[in-house]
């Protein structure tokens, strides 16, 4: 996985950056799950200590997307009613090639901020191509 240049990578801890940067990127469909991600963000959900504090739900539901797992996901982002969880639940449904329910859950996501921020990013790599 690239660095982490399109959110705030300075507020996630240590351990969190780390799991995200160094998993494989995740295929479409029934693509691998990939077991050392998995076993990473596992940890993760499970770790309290006075530093650090596990991944909220919604962020839970991203990192199981990285790993490939969405059926957890999937269970996590379907309760969240939030844009955030609409945000994920649509990725998860495009993952899986349901572009349908995908677009439904992306028009409940309208507004979100990493939305926006995707959308200059890629305003930004379109100029850079001209």
């Amino acid at each position: 996985m690239p660095k982490l240049d399109l959110i705030a990578s300075e507020k996630l801890s240590p351990a969190l950056k780390d799991t995200i940067e160094s998993a494989p990127l995740p295929g479409l469909e029934d693509a691998p799950k990939c077991p050392d991600t998995r076993a990473a963000i596992e940890r993760l959900l499970n770790e309290r200590s006075a530093e650090f504090s596990p991944p909220s739900p919604s962020a839970a539901a991203g990192l199981w997307l990285l790993a490939g797992e969405l059926d957890l996901s999937h269970d996590i982002s379907q309760t969240l009613e939030s844009p955030t969880g609409s945000y994920w639940h649509g990725i998860m449904h495009r993952r899986e090639r349901d572009f349908n329910n995908a677009k439904y859950w992306m028009r409940r996501a309208a507004g979100h901020p990493v939305i926006e921020e995707l959308a200059n990013h890629i305003d930004n790599v379109a100029g850079q191509d001209a």
